[in-house]
């Protein structure tokens, strides 16, 4: 598939931006084949405690050029219905992702965040200290290692976001369906230019590589 231009990616941001996702609900399902959903409950702004927090559209972004590229699972917010799905105890999104995970024998999910661009670091990969991801800390490492071979400096593996809080999605789903779930925080300086899409296409073929590895080690 041919990388998506800054022209794609800004047009598709606009849409997330103005919550006109053609979706009936405040959600969308993507339908996908292989072992991988991706994940994106803040692709719009959400309402945390009472107080609303800035949207991170560009993972919706992602999820939706890596639903094109691999044919993996996917799923993103489309509307702010007043809710948080990485936070609220009871969320329709991730009782949504429940479900799905279920019926499609899904066997990993990425969930897709952006940290502020003053954190040192390019990645955070968050497992909830191996809880969530079953304790097989070498899929972790393995993340890792390909966004290193990416040339993403300072990858880190539960430094800050860990995704422990018991309500997060990967949390969530990883305890209610036994599976291997992540929390990807992305930095936002590869993703904020609005001139040249180089940083956002590495993202995209890090993330790409890590579908395909999790889909074949779904299917061994």
């Amino acid at each position: 598939m041919q990388k998506p231009t800054i022209k794609d990616i800004l047009t598709l941001n606009e849409r997330f931006y103005h919550q006109d996702m053609s979706s009936d609900n405040h959600f969308l399902f993507l339908p996908g084949n292989g072992h991988t959903l991706i994940s994106a409950p803040h692709s719009v702004p959400q309402l945390r405690e009472g107080k609303e927090k800035r949207a991170e559209y560009l993972t919706g972004v992602l999820t939706h050029f890596l639903h094109e590229r691999t044919g993996c699972y996917g799923a993103y917010k489309t509307k702010n219905n007043q809710d948080d799905a990485n936070y609220d105890k009871v969320n329709p999104y991730k009782d949504m992702l429940v479900e799905k995970v279920k019926h499609h024998h899904i066997q990993y999910v990425l969930d897709l965040h952006i940290m502020s661009d003053q954190r040192p670091h390019s990645i955070d990969i968050g497992t909830g200290r191996g809880r969530n991801i079953q304790q097989q800390l070498e899929l972790s490492e393995r993340i890792q290692a390909i966004f290193l071979n990416h040339q993403f400096e300072n990858v880190l593996i539960d430094h800050i976001f860990t995704a422990g809080f018991a309500h997060t999605v990967s949390s969530t789903v990883s305890r209610e369906c036994g599976i291997i779930a992540f929390q990807l925080e992305i930095n936002w300086r590869f993703l904020q230019s609005e001139t040249d899409a180089t940083d956002f296409n590495r993202i995209l073929d890090a993330l790409t590589e890590i579908v395909h590895y999790l889909n074949e080690r779904g299917a061994a």
